[in-house]
């Protein structure tokens, strides 16, 4: 999800199963992906990916990954 004016965002996992990751990218600077302030969410409803780890008012991409 790519959040151009930073800031937080909900998905709708309504029709998702299982745990979700979260990871941040900084497109600015690039790097490694970094933590925010939620880490991991459950399927089967609405979820917040929580804030940026820094700059939260910059632009940020974040990466929901299907936990094992």
């Amino acid at each position: 999800v790519y959040l151009p004016d930073g800031g937080t965002t909900d998905l709708d996992l309504n029709d998702a199963k299982g745990s979700f990751t979260i990871a941040w990218f900084n497109p600015r600077s690039g790097g490694p992906l970094q933590s925010g302030s939620i880490a991991r969410v459950e399927g089967g409803g609405k979820r917040s990916v929580g804030t940026a780890p820094s700059d939260q008012n910059e632009d940020w991409v974040v990466l929901l990954r299907k936990a094992q």
